[in-house]
């Protein structure tokens, strides 16, 4: 079915701009698709090659913005049109196919309608997550996406204030991981938040655990937000489970200090929060989770 949604939503693209043909025989998706796939994975799922940025704005200096979008609509269609040869030499099980095919149904549906498509981008992060599903780079489980090559940075250990994030993160290191890369990374995507609850966390978890199956070389999993802090859950108890279901499983926290980024995302959606801000009680932190290969699959096993 992949195959003809994916042929339907690139008959309206083509539809409505059918300056593509042009343009795709001038640059080729599969050769952008190339380039893509050669860039070293820890540079991170957002990394644009100077290549791409620079087919990017000859398309744009030839057309128009709107072209360029379309195009890169375009890039993510073919790469879903490829979604079958791509996933099995990705080695991942087949647990994760339906995972893939809600999101990539999304994505279609979101190009084949010209009033919802997203604006796509290179600098919008929402495209670029929705790419990275398209490359098999993001991995769809339930409430986040997975990237496979993070680490650790060693800032975080000189950027503790105090002993005991420090002595929490070389614990960790060197009787679990003893290594500061490859760790799984859990992002939000704003199109997943449906599942953004407990019940989806939870499942979220257990693929990661199969994905550590998957890939044997993974040391864990991290991830960075101000909904690992420890306080949060006082404030707001329904978030409570963000930090301590993985905090129960043996993860550590680590304290990153305050942010914008921090602050944006935890007083945006919560009137409670920025109320106890406004006072003084409460100071939105970012905070690293650090979760060792070992003790995600002592919690979880494999699905």
């Amino acid at each position: 079915m992949l195959l003809v949604w994916q042929a339907q939503a690139e008959a309206k693209l083509l539809d409505a701009h059918p300056e593509l043909l042009r343009i795709e025989r001038e640059f080729p998706l599969d050769a952008l698709i190339s380039i893509f796939d050669t860039v070293d994975p820890f540079l991170g799922y957002g990394y644009v090659p100077g290549k791409v940025f620079e087919i990017a704005l000859r398309i744009r200096k030839q057309s128009s913005e709107k072209t360029l979008s379309a195009y890169l609509n375009l890039l993510v269609l073919k790469l879903i049109e490829n979604f079958d040869p791509r996933f099995e030499i990705s080695g991942l099980s087949a647990l994760f196919r339906p995972e893939f095919e809600k999101n990539l149904r999304r994505i279609m549906s979101s190009i084949g309608d010209e009033e919802t498509r997203t604006r796509a981008s290179l600098d919008n992060d929402i495209f670029m997550k929705d790419l990275g599903i398209a490359r098999q780079v993001l991995i769809p489980c339930a409430s986040h996406l997975v990237y496979r090559h993070s680490g650790i940075p060693r800032r975080v250990l000189i950027a503790q204030k105090g002993m005991r994030g420090r002595c929490q993160l070389l614990k960790t290191l060197f009787f679990d991981t003893r290594a500061f890369r490859p760790y799984l990374e859990n992002h939000v995507h704003l199109p997943m938040l449906d599942e953004f609850n407990a019940e989806g966390r939870e499942r979220c978890f257990r693929l990661v655990a199969e994905l550590l199956y998957c890939w044997p070389d993974s040391n864990g999993l991290i991830g960075t937000s101000w909904y690992y802090d420890p306080a949060v859950g006082a404030i707001s108890p329904r978030l409570a489970y963000l930090h301590d279901v993985p905090a129960a499983g043996g993860a550590c926290f680590l304290d990153m200090g305050e942010s914008e980024d921090a602050r944006l995302g935890a007083l945006e959606r919560s009137s409670t929060r920025r109320r106890f801000a406004e006072s003084g009680a409460y100071v939105p932190k970012n905070f690293m989770m650090v979760w060792s290969r070992r003790r995600v699959l002592e919690h979880y096993g494999a699905m």
